[in-house]
């Protein structure tokens, strides 16, 4: 596959784990599928027949619609029995009896250890790294250079210059880029360097699992003796004070010792809310770097490295049609020229300014640029007259429950994020409340439900899909 299917190809497994939860995705789909995406079809490999006859049962239906949403076209989805993971499955299997006999052939007290020491793993490296997040590959503009310049100093001296170093700024605009940039570049220098990148979310459930199976000191002696603690998604920590506890005495061990940690968060620290004030205190003792949104030239910048990185000689013109209508986030503008790409692959046209104006029509017109999260809050909130704040807040009243289910509508309706990535831009909302309120809506919408609202001073009955249409001609006006 080419790089551009190799990127549709994980946007859309990211999506089947979204819809389908971890741990179905795990079971069925991880270690058991292998994707490829080519001339409008999504060929799934699989180990064997019962694999494959389940999947097409239960999800077939589920993937060519997801498949259809990343590439902008209808796809076949075609399940195909693949040799190399049907070899994988029978060698796994094999050493799992192997294993299961070797063990039972021991006393109990040995397979009690033997036991712990194959569901430990031997060293805290990286965890869910991915290896295009080099600091190498990140583009560099006025908009991040502060914040480049820091984790490359953090990687080249760690404990030893910005510590701790904390990033923030809004979704999709590289933090976890620079983090996982950060791990990549100690490992590759940093000899036996035991370093670990986390999210907050994940340190939060390793954590009460540790409570839950009495294991509190192989938790801590596994989080207290790396080298570098890299933390993503920090304000997750947020009215969890046992956890936030817990990681204060962590980032306690690290400081006395001069070792690094490194965070990132969607605003600055002294902005984070439920948060201890002596965590705060420790975020901002270091060195706080801000990301914004990409200017026109980093805007150039990334698509022509992202077109470098697929393999495709692009015009210019599209890269600045591009560059001109999306000027969101970063993966916004990787998301787009994604979606030119794959338009253009399935459809067998070279890339043009047509290809990539129709590429792109859904959520852009002629002259337009293409809208982002806060634009269509802002627009739901002046439609309901009710504040922003309160439609990206906790609040759970009448009044803001229907506006924040149209506007996480809206927002997958008129965007290329996903919906993990619109819930963190909506207050951190969980991804599945973001499904939940699209679905909800679009079932309002197609029962042609209706509502009272207030329009110039006087309350009438609208169908949700009016509402629904009324504010996206307002946002395109």
């Amino acid at each position: 596959m080419t790089e551009v299917q190799q990127q549709l190809v994980a946007d859309i497994l990211c999506q089947v784990e979204q819809h389908v939860g971890a741990t179905s995705f795990n079971v069925w789909f991880r270690n058991s599928t292998q994707f490829a995406i080519e001339d409008r079809e999504l060929k799934v490999g699989v180990p064997n027949l019962f694999v494959s006859e389940y999947l097409e049962s239960r999800f077939s239906k589920l993937l060519g619609g997801i498949a259809a949403k990343a590439t902008g076209s209808d796809v076949a989805v075609r399940f195909v029995i693949d040799p190399q993971l049907f070899r994988r499955r029978r060698q796994e299997q094999i050493a799992q009896d192997d294993a299961f006999l070797a063990q039972q052939s021991q006393p109990a007290s040995a397979r009690q250890q033997a036991g712990t020491a194959l569901a430990r793993p031997s060293c805290p490296v990286d965890e869910g790294n991915q290896p295009l997040m080099t600091l190498d590959r990140f583009v560099v503009g006025d908009c991040n250079r502060v914040a480049y310049a820091a984790a490359r100093e953090v990687a080249a001296r760690p404990g030893r210059s910005f510590n701790p170093l904390f990033i923030h700024g809004p979704c999709g605009l590289g933090k976890t880029h620079l983090l996982q940039g950060i791990v990549h570049e100690v490992q590759r220098t940093v000899q036996r360097a035991r370093v670990l990148y986390i999210t907050a979310e994940e340190f939060t459930n390793r954590y009460i699992m540790a409570l839950k199976t009495r294991s509190l000191d192989a938790f801590r002696h596994r989080f207290r003796n790396l080298d570098v603690l890299v933390i993503d998604d920090i304000h997750f920590l947020a009215n969890k004070q046992a956890t936030q506890e817990e990681f204060l005495h962590t980032f306690n061990a690290f400081d006395v010792s001069s070792r690094q940690v490194v965070m990132a968060s969607d605003c600055h620290p002294k902005l984070l809310t439920c948060i201890q004030d002596n965590l705060i205190s420790r975020f901002v003792s270091g060195m706080v770097a801000h990301l914004h949104p990409p200017d026109r030239a980093t805007r150039m910048g990334i698509l022509r490295s992202k077109a470098r990185q697929s393999g495709q000689m692009l015009p210019e013109e599209v890269l600045e049609f591009v560059a001109a209508h999306v000027t969101g986030s970063v993966r916004e503008l990787e998301g787009a020229l994604v979606r030119v790409i794959a338009y253009s692959t399935l459809d067998h046209k070279p890339v043009s300014l047509d290809v990539a104006r129709e590429a792109l029509s859904g959520l852009i017109r002629a002259g337009q640029t293409a809208l982002s999260v806060d634009t269509i809050v802002e627009a739901v909130s002046k439609f309901f007259n009710v504040p922003a704040a309160d439609i990206v807040g906790r609040r759970r009243t009448r009044l803001v429950t229907l506006p924040r289910q149209l506007a996480m509508y809206l927002a997958r309706r008129l965007t290329t994020l996903s919906f993990p990535d619109i819930g963190r831009m909506m207050g951190g909302k969980n991804h599945t409340t973001v499904m939940a309120a699209c679905h909800r809506t679009q079932q309002m919408a197609d029962a042609d439900e209706t509502v009272t609202v207030a329009d110039g001073g006087l309350k009438r009955q609208m169908t949700v899909a009016e509402i629904v249409g009324t504010i996206e001609d307002r946002l395109r006006r």
